[in-house]
């Protein structure tokens, strides 16, 4: 007795570890196998073991596997240099936890058992996942769906309903196969298999045949050449003491003698159609007077050996510097600067901003200003934070965008992102509903320097391309640059190295509509509402009964 009752605790405790190794790792930045087992039974097992106890022991145990799930994967937050940041790491992995939780109170054999009601399980998480985009900016990492992207055929399947509805199949699977072993009855094993095996299916017959679509239409459209910028440079502020000081021009001076350093071996030898440079390379406004036109005119004899066009004016600003840097390679350039909007009797508004130099003179700059800001390193969340810092004279760093609104690049159109807004399926899908053939994404990540968080970030990008059947190309600081087509397969990538260069993709601008992109996240939403509601309703009527 004694023996069997150590046995099944053994077993218990196995089934228990598998559970957390493959959540905790099923995701394209850890491992493709543990990828797979978290989308078919990583949840299972965890369910399955939970309906062995009550409500109160399923809250608790499942709060805290989960949570236990997030300190590894969320780990990266521990890398910031700011001691803050770990408290910021425990307070969301405890909030996911707590999630987890309550959603572990729908654990029973009686919902599992039920012909419909085991549906609910998979339409409160969506909804829960959901709920996280209301956190300060919203919070995009770690969504369950993630598992089916290792796999480029599952990927697919994001082109029907986004990562929700990824996130709603993964559940909807797992709690398939844990129904099974709870009722151990042949159609609900086979209902197991056929909601394991359905994202393969389609999304082999969909790769297939685009596939297919992209060669006929590489055949008549010449590929995209663009000119990509990348490093990974720590920034003035985390080097160690004693740093040099540098004035604000000579900072500024730098960086620009950097970018052109990166892109002046390619001058005049390959022509490229765009290039692109990461998120705030360069110091200071846009606007802003702070070089002297004599050192730009040498720094651009030294490099490309043609002087800096006529000018009357001394002083230039990192514009002037871009709009010829577009005109002299006869492409467009896409750059990350800090935007400057000048009120009269205000203080000037700052943004988060990718310009757009056309090396047509005629064309105007056009800028996107980023949307989503890092809560306290871009924004003061809260009203009472804002009203306590103003005292001090601290106050936003940035002020948030107003709507995406692609560049218009001759036949192109191209969406910009700026950091984790990459992350946003629905931000990213409202580029692709404005015409948007392509994104591109200026991002810098040293603030956690090395750590996961660069395959990460890149990984939970990679999914809009499949979403919104558009490539993605990537400039980035300390993390992952390069090129992502539009069936997510990836054609060029590339770490930082400790010097600022340049690298030429060529890729295909193979485009397609997709699903997603027209009607978005609500079909997702909607059913997993309708369902809790009729959950809702019935477990009413169930207590109705009961008295």
């Amino acid at each position: 007795m004694i023996q069997a009752l150590d046995f099944g605790h053994i077993k218990r405790a196995i089934r228990i570890v598998l559970a957390w190794c493959f959540i905790t790792f099923g995701q394209p930045a850890y491992s493709s196998i543990c990828s797979l087992f978290a989308s078919s039974i990583g949840f299972a097992l965890i369910i399955y073991e939970l309906t062995k106890f009550d409500r109160k022991a399923r809250f608790i145990y499942g709060t805290l596997f989960y949570f236990l799930v997030q300190c590894v994967e969320l780990f990266w937050f521990t890398y910031h240099p700011v001691v803050a940041a770990r408290g910021t790491f425990l307070l969301l992995s405890a909030l996911m936890g707590l999630q987890f939780g309550l959603l572990s109170l729908f654990f029973t054999r009686r919902i599992l058992g039920s012909k419909f009601l085991f549906l609910s399980i998979p339409a409160v998480w969506t909804l829960l996942e959901w709920s996280r985009f209301s956190w300060c900016s919203g919070f995009y990492f770690d969504l369950v769906g993630l598992s089916l992207t290792s796999n480029l055929a599952t990927l697919q399947v994001a082109s029907i309903f986004g990562m929700f509805g990824m996130s709603f199949w993964v559940m909807l699977t797992n709690v398939c196969v844990a129904r099974a072993f709870v009722v151990r009855k042949v159609s609900a094993f086979l209902l197991a298999l056929l909601a394991i095996a359905a994202p393969y299916a389609v999304g082999n017959y969909l790769l297939h045949t685009r596939i297919e679509q992209q060669a006929a239409y590489d055949a008549i459209h010449p590929h995209m050449k663009v000119l990509i910028v990348h490093s990974k440079k720590v920034p003035e502020e985390f080097k160690p003491l004693p740093r040099v000081r540098l004035t604000p021009q000579q900072r500024a001076f730098f960086a620009w003698k950097e970018l052109i350093g990166a892109i002046a071996p390619f001058y005049m030898k390959e022509k490229v159609d765009l290039i692109l440079m990461p998120e705030g390379v360069v110091p200071y406004g846009s606007n802003t007077l702070l070089f002297e036109t004599l050192e730009i005119n040498g720094l651009f004899l030294e490099q490309f050996h043609a002087p800096f066009p006529f000018t009357r004016e001394p002083i230039l600003t990192s514009e002037d510097i871009a709009r010829q840097i577009a005109r002299i390679y006869h492409c467009p350039l896409i750059v990350g600067l800090e935007g400057i909007k000048r009120q009269e009797s205000e203080r000037p508004l700052y943004y988060n901003s990718a310009f757009f130099f056309s090396n047509n003179p005629k064309v105007p700059v056009q800028r996107y200003d980023k949307q989503v800001l890092v809560p306290m390193g871009e924004y003061i969340p809260c009203k009472f934070a804002k009203e306590w810092a103003a005292k001090y004279g601290i106050y936003d760093s940035f002020t948030p965008g107003e709507g995406s609104h692609p560049f218009i690049s001759g036949k192109h159109r191209i969406g910009a992102s700026i950091c984790y807004e990459e992350t946003v399926s629905g931000m990213m899908r409202q580029n692709s509903v404005e015409g948007a053939t392509m994104l591109v994404n200026l991002t810098d990540d040293y603030w956690f320097p090395y750590s996961m968080l660069a395959i990460q970030h890149f990984e939970h990008a990679r999914p809009r391309t499949v979403e919104n059947g558009i490539p993605l190309i990537r400039s980035c600081n300390f993390g992952i640059s390069g090129v992502v087509d539009s069936l997510g397969r990836e054609v060029d990538l590339r770490e930082g190295t400790d010097e600022t260069s340049g690298f030429i993709v060529s890729f295909s601008t193979y485009h397609y509509p997709t699903l997603y992109s027209r009607f978005g996240d609500w079909p997702i939403l909607m059913l997993s509402l309708i369902i809790t509601l009729c959950y809702a309703l019935c477990s009413i009527k169930q207590k109705d009964k009961s008295t």
